[in-house]
């Protein structure tokens, strides 16, 4: 198998995976009685932090260690995570 099937492989079967690890954690969703906004408040905060998580600990990390091939690879990764926090604060505040 050549390097780019490789990857196209290993990257559609990741993401096979994640969808389906999406969709089963919002199973227990549909069998959740009381529609609460206190229980609505913390899944929306641990998802966030979550993602937070897999943002700043794992994704850009990775970005910023493309700065031998990439130079600027290290400052389009900090732009892009303040232009998504800027995305939430302009969100909370319109909303």
């Amino acid at each position: 198998m050549s390097a780019q099937m490789n990857l196209i492989y290993w990257s559609s079967l990741t993401g096979i995976i994640a969808c389906l690890a999406a969709g089963l954690g919002a199973i227990p969703v549909h069998f959740v009685k009381n529609n609460s906004k206190m229980l609505r408040s913390f899944s929306s905060a641990f998802a966030s932090g979550m993602m937070i998580s897999a943002a700043v600990f794992s994704l850009a990390e990775e970005g910023i260690s493309l700065r031998t091939k990439f130079p600027l690879a290290p400052y389009e990764v900090v732009l892009g995570l303040l232009l998504g926090a800027a995305f939430f604060l302009v969100d909370l505040t319109f909303r």
